[in-house]
């Protein structure tokens, strides 16, 4: 008769710890949203052929093969695929085995000057949280991706003043000829990049 009230008790008690347990999944998701899968169009896990479908080539694409991983990167510049986006000025991507694992997009001039990494990375967090940081990178994680904003380098060719061209015939009473200007390193502009990839890239 002693056991009646106490198992009442555990009734109530175990109805809501099987509650709770159920809710774990909903609260975790809440905290770290998942983090989106798609970019310029463009979704991990899709083939080359499907890549090929949305951005038809206009010309051959430059492949590079990382030895350490696998994995077989194209970069797209504007003018060698169709329909690239208005605010993508080259897109870099990543396909490890036959399904695309990076997905990297550099903006336009004018995109990045409009919208520095900075200001991406706080329109992000509304969405994510606050990311984490490493030196000029802003990054965030879940179990499956990864997503950074970062600044790009996008190398631009310098303007460059021919030089004068020396007299055909030399006169004593006018001075040597000036000798032609060293080329000038390339300036870089920073351009804003936003990149996903799988994690298991590197694993």
């Amino acid at each position: 008769m002693t056991d009646g009230p106490k198992q009442a008790r555990l009734i109530p008690c175990r109805r809501f710890l099987s509650v709770a347990l159920c809710c774990l999944p909903l609260l975790s998701a809440a905290a770290v949203p998942a983090l989106k899968r798609r970019l310029a169009g463009l979704t991990l896990g899709e083939t080359l052929w499907s890549v090929k479908r949305r951005y038809p080539p206009l010309r051959t694409w430059p492949e590079i093969r990382e030895q350490k991983g696998g994995v077989d990167r194209y970069i797209i510049r504007r003018g060698s695929a169709k329909g690239l986006p208005a605010f993508v000025d080259e897109l870099r991507l990543g396909f490890k085995g036959w399904f695309l694992v990076e997905i990297q997009v550099i903006m336009t001039k004018s995109y990045s000057e409009k919208n520095p990494p900075q200001q991406v990375a706080l329109n992000l967090a509304l969405l994510y949280g606050p990311p984490k940081r490493s030196p000029n990178v802003s990054w965030w994680a879940d179990g499956r991706t990864v997503m950074r904003i970062l600044d790009e380098p996008a190398p631009r060719p310098p303007k460059l003043t021919k030089p004068s061209k020396p007299p055909g015939f030399y006169d004593p009473y006018l001075p040597p000829p000036a000798e032609p200007r060293p080329r000038t390193p390339a300036r870089v502009d920073l351009r804003t990049s936003l990149q996903i990839f799988d994690r298991k890239i590197f694993e």
